[in-house]
């Protein structure tokens, strides 16, 4: 399975929508979760991960066998072509 990233939002989240859009952008696969009526599920998974605000943004790795943190909008927009890599302009050989 290629790898994605699973997203955990809340209604009205400016950023919840903006990291969704950029994924929607980067046309990369993704899940998102919603949480806004759940705040013991949410709680449980700002406990497990460490991460106090929303998007909770998660990425399941090539062989899809644990979620990694991200962070928020914030770091998925700044990582995200060193997260999957198939953005990346090709390596260039020194040539003389």
């Amino acid at each position: 399975m290629k790898p994605y990233f699973v997203l955990y939002t809340k209604k009205r989240c400016q950023w919840c929508r903006k990291a969704i859009n950029l994924l929607n952008e980067k046309k990369y696969p993704y899940i998102v979760t919603d949480v806004t009526k759940n705040k013991e599920i949410l709680e449980a998974i700002k406990t497990v991960f460490n991460h106090s605000t929303v998007p909770i943004v998660l990425y399941a790795d090539n062989d899809n066998s644990r979620l990694n943190l991200v962070g928020g909008y914030t770091e998925l927009e700044s990582s995200f072509d060193s997260i999957v890599g198939q953005n990346l302009p090709p390596a260039v050989e020194n040539v003389e």
